[in-house]
């Protein structure tokens, strides 16, 4: 599937050319998005969703991004008031940045960890595969680098927020 077309097969393209792909036809689409008429769900929609950054402009850009697919945003410019907002919010989701001053992402993660299995994606401006690793094992879900598109950033939380909590097993 490309673009909403359905590609069969390889054509070769000659210039000034119009080419005709073939449709699938209707009885054999898939939407793999759910819709309310011609609306998209989202899955951030309704959603409590956290952000932690000490940066006001990623902070600014990742709260309009999820906001206006109808998630609920949260924000904290550090890591003591990120915990803080946890305590009183209990969000779907966190988003947290990894440098920041106090508290940083990677401890804010091992904290948040001990307490609880929401959702954490780290933003951070270190791309390394130390860093990555780093944030992944210190509790993180998913890792995503500055710079990073909306596209990137929604399609990331939507998938951890579709994802099923562990929930403690029952006494026996």
């Amino acid at each position: 599937m490309l673009g909403g077309v359905w590609v069969a097969g390889a054509t070769q393209a000659v210039p000034g050319q119009r080419i005709g792909l073939p449709v699938r036809p209707p009885d054999q689409a898939v939407d793999y998005n759910p819709r309310i008429g011609n609306q998209r769900v989202s899955d951030v929609q309704g959603k409590r969703i956290l952000v932690v950054d000490d940066d006001p402009l990623v902070l600014r850009m990742v709260e309009h991004t999820l906001s206006k697919r109808g998630a609920q945003i949260c924000t904290a410019a550090d890591g003591m008031e990120g915990l803080a907002q946890f305590y009183v919010n209990r969000p779907d989701l966190i988003i947290v940045d990894v440098m920041m001053p106090g508290i940083d992402g990677w401890g804010i993660c091992a904290r948040l960890r001990k307490l609880s299995d929401v959702p954490i994606l780290m933003l951070s401006a270190l791309g390394a595969d130390t860093h990555i690793v780093r944030g992944l094992r210190s509790g993180a879900d998913d890792y995503v680098s500055k710079p990073f598109s909306d596209e990137v950033l929604v399609a990331r939380v939507e998938a951890l927020l579709r994802r099923p909590r562990m929930s403690p097993s029952p006494a026996r």
